[in-house]
């Protein structure tokens, strides 16, 4: 879930197919999760 207003994101990821009941870290999908923030840019990149 996504607030835009506050920039506030909450993240959790569930892969029971794989046999990972939840990722507590969600490392493996917040790397796919920014890329898709940024192609439709609901995030600024700062340089």
């Amino acid at each position: 879930m996504l607030c835009k207003q506050i920039g506030d994101l909450s993240v959790r990821d569930f892969a029971d197919y794989y046999g990972i009941p939840k990722d507590v870290a969600t490392g493996s999908s917040n790397g796919c999760l920014t890329a898709y923030l940024l192609k439709y840019r609901c995030l600024e990149q700062k340089r």
